[in-house]
């Protein structure tokens, strides 16, 4: 035992040596020091370790659009990088800023990422158009869009999701008659493209059409109906909202809890402390199908901002009297899939917390072998089936 204690001591130490240029660029500060922070991200930005450009392309939403727009060099930098987690980040940063940064830039950042090869970049660059054909002239995107919904192929119907969420998110107002269109449409599938978009815009602009799409009588609509009423919900009302997705979860109905294991990416990144508990509540529940969306969120999650994870993960290991052993051990495979290096970068992060005592030590050594995970060589990350025991 003695022996395991100090491979435990030797591997913290070694998370800790990883954590520290991570935490540098954590914790440059933007808003009070922003020519250090600048420089420190400049500086990383070249790092050898992918985690370390990942973290830096993160921070690059809170740098001011300005600095973007006269200095690209950080934004070339990441987009550019080899690893696809790192021009991910990247992109979806460039999406929020797009509308404050010169049309050049954007258009050459489009045609860009339009050509790279791996399809989830490939994807936020289609996302990253529709956000610059939204912002230059959203009346003439309003009008291609309903034009498109009288196409009779519905597949072509289904394809304005992108450019809809984008109106939705921008100028949701302007969507409203898209929207009132799409979710009258008589294809399933042409509903669900309109109904994801639901939770993009203003509440009170889609107030009465998500009520409507609640009565759909397919169940991924009403889902995904439900994703925007949630999102609302847990602005005005947080913790009464949990409390009746905590009941969700708790109760003998399977709908009632698939529904609410899919929305627990949205408390996720209201309150990640909340949804540690409902995760492990989900993904020990009896029922295949609710475990099987709440892996859907987390590997959703995964996919679409790993940043998120981070949060997660934190704190499902944060609680010395409740290790959550299956959703920190799922968050940390699901981020391995995307690559490695990020999954080592916030294992090494959550690990570097004020928590991380003597008494949480002996925690670690009863379930370290079960729910951590061994990175060799390999381009994948496993994680053992035993961290399923004693959760």
């Amino acid at each position: 035992m003695g022996r395991f204690r100090d491979g435990i001591w030797d591997y913290l130490e070694e998370l800790r040596r990883l954590a520290t240029p991570l935490l540098r660029v954590e914790r440059a500060d933007l808003v009070e020091d922003p020519a250090r922070a600048i420089a420190t991200l400049k500086a990383d930005v070249r790092s050898i370790d992918p985690a370390v450009r990942w973290c830096v392309a993160r921070r690059l939403r809170e740098v001011n659009p300005a600095f973007h727009a006269r200095d690209t060099s950080l934004l070339e930098l990441t987009l550019g990088d080899p690893v696809r987690a790192v021009r991910q980040e990247s992109i979806s940063v460039l999406g929020l800023l797009s509308p404050e940064l010169p049309p050049a830039i954007v258009r050459h950042v489009v045609d860009r990422v339009l050509c790279d090869d791996a399809s989830v970049v490939h994807e936020d660059g289609r996302v990253l158009l529709a956000v610059h054909s939204v912002t230059s002239d959203a009346d003439a995107v309003v009008s291609e869009l309903l034009g498109e919904l009288d196409d009779p192929d519905p597949y072509v119907r289904a394809g304005i999701e992108t450019r809809l969420r984008a109106l939705a998110h921008f100028d949701s107002h302007r969507a409203v008659p898209v929207f009132e269109k799409g979710l009258a449409d008589e294809a399933v599938e042409v509903r669900e493209a309109v109904a994801g978009s639901l939770a993009l815009a203003t509440w009170k602009d889609v107030e009465s059409l998500v009520d409507l799409a609640l009565e759909d009588g397919d169940l991924d609509v009403r889902r995904l109906a439900f994703d925007a009423l949630l999102a609302d919900r847990l602005v005005e009302a947080p913790v009464a909202t949990i409390d009746s997705m905590r009941a969700a979860l708790a109760s003998g109905d399977v709908v009632s809890r698939m529904i609410a294991a899919w929305g627990l990416s949205s408390v996720a990144r209201a309150a990640p402390e909340a949804a540690a508990v409902m995760y492990e509540l989900a993904l020990c529940d009896p029922d295949a199908n609710v475990r099987a969306w709440a892996e859907a969120a987390v590997r959703e999650t995964a996919r679409r901002d790993p940043s998120l994870l981070e949060i997660l993960m934190r704190s499902a290991l944060w609680d010395p009297t409740a290790f959550r052993a299956i959703t920190f051990s799922l968050s940390l495979r699901s981020i391995g899939e995307i690559h490695p290096a990020l999954g080592e970068a916030l294992v090494a992060l959550s690990y570097c917390g004020p928590v991380l005592h003597v008494d949480f030590v002996a925690e670690i050594e009863r379930r370290l072998a079960a729910a951590l995970v061994t990175w060799a060589d390999s381009d994948t990350v496993e994680v053992s089936e035993s961290a399923h025991v004693g959760g």
